[in-house]
């Protein structure tokens, strides 16, 4: 089969728009990797005539431009800053490629599925290095890179309720970039913790990507993070705390890690929010006999043999056989998900009250700290923003799909630690109904597949409204993953 050049493709599959965002790093792409489709900006419309690419750019094997074509771009319907932009791309390393339309998507989510009932289809996973992130961004301008996180123009109602968010970081730059084109608004603020353990590359990634963006911080107090260890929620809450002293007067907070993706546009996040009516919104359930243990017996982290490639596996629990004395000011453990989205009270309530300071101490020498702090916190009488009591609001923060044994569990990406990691298959299940209420997608692999996250966000594109209403249901019982 012919090698597909940049610019090229069937014009019946991406007749819309073109737009500028997939990002081609100098050096780092190999020819073949290209012709991926890019990211779907409602700034840059043009009309149905316009079937091929205004732009085309091939690459030589050393990443260097070898041709352009400015034409059609003039007669664009809606063009903002085009003269500024188009300079700064090609100038750049950024290639202009087209953009799939949603009955693309639609059509290439149905065909692998369809695929992958008969064989297993092996993604075009895309490999960008840290180094390479790096290398980049330290080239660019604040004006080029600016030009990266184009955004849509916000409405009154989210200026009027700006969020923040918590990165929880420790590898992969490269999805890092486009899980912040995703959420950024310059009218929000973002902190970013980084794991003290993650690489020299991954840190000066970062640090590049962020450097002129005012409402996007690394937070001065990093720390180690253990899987399961206290230091997870620690360093969630020491960025929280960075964010309380914002100028922004945020009104909600999440938490993400490098992994999840939205499932609707701010607009659409900002809505369900406003539906909690002042409410933190956290998944909060009963222990379960297999569940008791973590927060009833003593437990020791111990770090095993150097070298291993799975960070999660660096470290071991070993449970002491001593009983736990119970939870300090009578607060009732639960079990939940590690991502909230929180209101500003609770948030504060969360890192300056002895109340929660006492229960995090407690819950130090427990494990899965990530799944009890908030939940157990949420549900505790008195506390701001918590719904404590069987009447909880819908969980919204997160969709997640599970492997539960014994049930028909289809996953057409591949399963780690018992949750599915997307390929496009999965975008039908996550955009379906089961899941329209959710924010968040999770989780996307670090090297991920282009197509996938290109049709993820597309898909995310029509869903400017979120039906969400607040609707209320008895959660007296175990977490479904329990």
């Amino acid at each position: 089969m012919p090698e597909k050049k940049l610019g090229q493709g069937k014009s019946h599959d991406y007749p819309e728009a073109i737009f500028f965002e997939k990002l081609r790093f100098q050096n780092v792409l190999s020819p073949h990797e290209n012709a991926k489709p890019g990211r779907r900006f409602k700034f840059f419309r043009f009309e149905e005539r316009f079937r091929k690419p205004p732009f085309s750019r091939q690459l030589s094997v050393d990443g260097r431009s070898s041709r352009r074509n400015k034409t059609a771009f003039s007669n664009s319907t809606h063009a903002v800053r085009t003269d500024l932009i188009i300079d700064q791309l090609f100038e750049l390393f950024f290639v202009l490629l087209q953009v799939p339309t949603s009955d693309y998507c639609t059509r290439r989510i149905e065909e692998e599925v369809s695929v992958r009932r008969t064989v297993d289809r092996v993604s075009n996973k895309l490999h960008v290095t840290d180094y390479h992130v790096y290398k980049t961004f330290s080239q660019l301008s604040c004006r080029q890179i600016s030009a990266l996180f184009l955004h849509s123009q916000p409405t009154k109602a989210e200026v009027n309720f700006p969020l923040a968010f918590v990165l929880q970081l420790y590898k992969g730059a490269g999805l890092f970039v486009k899980q912040l084109q995703f959420i950024y608004m310059p009218h929000n603020v973002y902190c970013i913790h980084i794991d003290t353990s993650s690489s020299i590359e991954f840190v000066n990634a970062v640090e590049q990507v962020v450097r002129c963006l005012p409402n996007v911080f690394v937070t001065k107090k990093r720390i180690k993070v253990i899987y399961l260890h206290v230091s997870t929620v620690q360093a969630q809450l020491n960025c929280i705390e960075e964010l309380l002293e914002s100028t922004v007067p945020w009104r909600y907070l999440l938490n993400l890690c490098g992994q999840d993706f939205p499932l609707y546009i701010n607009q659409g996040i900002v809505q369900a929010l406003q539906a909690l009516k002042g409410r933190t919104n956290s998944e909060s359930c009963e222990l379960t006999n297999s569940t008791r243990s973590r927060t009833s017996s003593v437990f020791e982290v111990k770090q095993r043999a150097e070298g291993r490639h799975n960070i999660h596996e660096n470290y071991q629990w070993i449970m002491t056989g001593k009983k736990k004395t119970p939870a300090p000011y009578g607060i009732k453990i639960y079990k939940g998900s590690s991502y909230i989205a929180g209101t500003r009270k609770f948030c504060e309530y969360a890192v300056r009250e002895e109340t929660a300071k006492e229960l995090l101490k407690w819950l130090n020498d427990t494990v899965c700290v990530d799944e009890s702090f908030f939940p157990s916190l949420y549900r505790h009488p008195g506390v701001p923003g918590g719904v404590p009591g069987i009447k909880q609001p819908e969980f919204i923060a997160r969709a997640v799909k599970w492997f539960f044994p014994g049930e028909e569990n289809i996953c057409y990406g591949y399963w780690l630690r018992g949750i599915c990691v997307l390929s496009l298959g999965d975008l039908g299940w996550a955009l379906g109904q089961q899941f329209q209420n959710s924010l968040f997608i999770q989780k996307i692999d670090f090297d991920y597949d282009a197509e996938l996250v290109d049709c993820l966000f597309v898909k995310v594109q029509e869903r400017t409204n979120h039906p969400y209403s607040s609707n209320e249901i008895s959660w007296d019982g175990p977490c479904k993953d329990s």
